[in-house]
């Protein structure tokens, strides 16, 4: 049976409920929650003197902390529930705190974290995108970097799942997931790096955002994380940090296929990486300016759900569009999704798609005279790259060119280690997903196979990736019989 003190707290009561506390969670982890932002703020270098933007304040669960512990006017706290802000500091703070340390509220619901009209030390989301959607998730993104400095720290968690929530909408009934490769994708698109971090949490998992490339350890995070012991192993934490550096967060999870619910509500295109219009349309223009004409047979290696494809299949005579991929779902949604959307049913065969990864495309029965591969090497290891030039030597035209994009190593550059790309700000590596190489790379991958190497560079791309061209040699030598 509960006391009144238990009842007064929301003891006992369902995550949900209209009580002030168990509105945002449960009840029982009030204070858990708690502590756990402000220690976490506090291991990050949080001081008095610095500024503390907390977005989804709720009921000020951490706001009771941080606004006793900062000076006058530097907590700022936003969140559209203008009620759950009230008893927070009817019954959290007490309206002499707020008076002696006026903090700063707003009711916005748009993520308009600039309407503050200043920047932010520290910004705190907790809890905010695993009710949130993908469209509101870029957009707390955006306007997060624009209240961020060079110097600023975000602090945020979500609920890891096998797929990203797709829409715009707030979801408050229940959970939404994102992968880790989807988060970060988001982030990066907004100029953010992201990191997750070993941080204890019973249900979500944590990360870090900066403008810039920041060792985590500069913080003292490790040290703090060292002193929780062993218990903590596991405990809801996220990936563990090697040397008390960034965790590493596998980039390219192509192996899942997606649902046909996730296929409706346009998950395929976020899968592929978004950008959908400025990526397609720019591979588009790339071939165009290079020769391609409505004439030529192309190969789209690594088509995915055909976000060039649908421009290419436009612009070439029917039938001359040809798509390979290894994710038989993402064809699907090109193939039943986009390509109707986009009133080209009569144009593309069904023939014309292979789902297949073993780079045989030979089994399409055609000669090309064109061949792109976008954002494809930038996941593959140096080997596959030679296999996949193998075999598509077997199906190209004498003559006929292959353009593959990938991330580069600069020579002046150690190529060992991890290369943030301009002008997004992605990390590349040397040893795992996403890849990076010297254009010295590419050149041995096709040795012995007739194929000429030239690099393009630069060429629009938004993610830093450069171009280089394979030409096919008239010699008409067997791939098989490299030297």
């Amino acid at each position: 049976m509960l006391n009144s003190e238990d009842e007064d707290l929301g003891l006992g009561l369902p995550p949900g409920s209209r009580h002030h506390r168990a509105f945002v969670g449960p009840p029982e982890d009030y204070d858990t929650i708690a502590a756990l932002q402000f220690t976490l703020l506090a291991v990050l270098g949080l001081r008095e003197h610095h500024s503390v933007l907390d977005i989804g304040c709720g009921s000020l669960r951490a706001g009771r902390l941080f606004i006793a512990y900062l000076r006058r006017a530097r907590y700022f706290g936003i969140e559209p529930e203008e009620r759950l802000v009230q008893a927070g500091i009817e019954r959290e703070t007490g309206r002499d705190l707020v008076r002696l340390k006026q903090p700063t509220f707003s009711t916005r619901s748009d993520f308009a974290l600039s309407s503050f009209g200043r920047q932010f030390d520290y910004l705190m989301a907790q809890s905010i995108f695993s009710h949130a959607a993908s469209g509101q998730v870029r957009r707390c993104f955006e306007e997060a970097r624009r209240v961020m400095h060079s110097d600023s720290v975000f602090a945020a968690n979500f609920l890891p799942g096998p797929t990203d929530a797709v829409g715009d909408g707030w979801v408050y009934d229940h959970n939404v997931t994102y992968t880790p490769d989807g988060i970060v994708a988001m982030a990066a698109q907004a100029g953010l790096v992201c990191k997750l971090i070993a941080w204890p949490h019973p249900r979500l998992k944590w990360m870090l955002l900066t403008t810039a490339e920041r060792p985590v350890n500069q913080f003292g995070y490790a040290a703090a994380l060292s002193a929780l012991g062993p218990d903590w192993e596991g405990a809801g934490r996220a990936v563990d940090i090697p040397d008390a550096g960034a965790t590493t967060v596998t980039w390219n999870q192509y192996h899942r296929e997606l649902t046909d619910e996730e296929i409706v509500h346009g998950a395929h295109r976020d899968f592929v990486g978004g950008l959908w219009n400025e990526l397609g349309l720019l591979q588009r223009d790339f071939l165009i300016a290079q020769g391609l004409k409505p004439t030529d047979d192309l190969l789209d290696v690594g088509c995915g759900c055909l976000r060039a494809g649908v421009h290419f299949i436009r612009f070439l005579d029917p039938g001359r569009y040809h798509g390979v991929d290894s994710n038989a779902s993402l064809l699907k949604a090109g193939l039943e999704v986009e390509v109707p959307r986009a009133g080209l049913q009569d144009r593309l065969p069904t023939g014309n798609l292979l789902c297949d990864d073993r780079f045989q495309f030979s089994l399409l029965g055609k000669r090309f005279g064109f061949a792109l591969a976008q954002s494809l090497f930038t996941h593959l290891p140096l080997n596959h790259i030679r296999l996949c030039l193998i075999e598509l030597a077997r199906c190209m035209d004498p003559g006929g060119r292959f353009f593959a994009t990938y991330f580069e190593s600069p020579k002046d550059e150690p190529w060992e280690q991890p290369r943030r790309q301009p002008p997004a700000g992605l990390e590349t590596f040397a040893d795992r997903d996403p890849f990076h190489y010297r254009f010295s790379d590419l050149v041995w991958c096709a040795a012995g196979l007739d194929w000429s190497v030239r690099r393009h560079g630069e060429w629009g791309h938004p993610r830093g990736q450069v171009m280089a061209e394979f030409t096919r040699g008239a010699t008409g030598k067997p791939p098989g019989q490299e030297q």
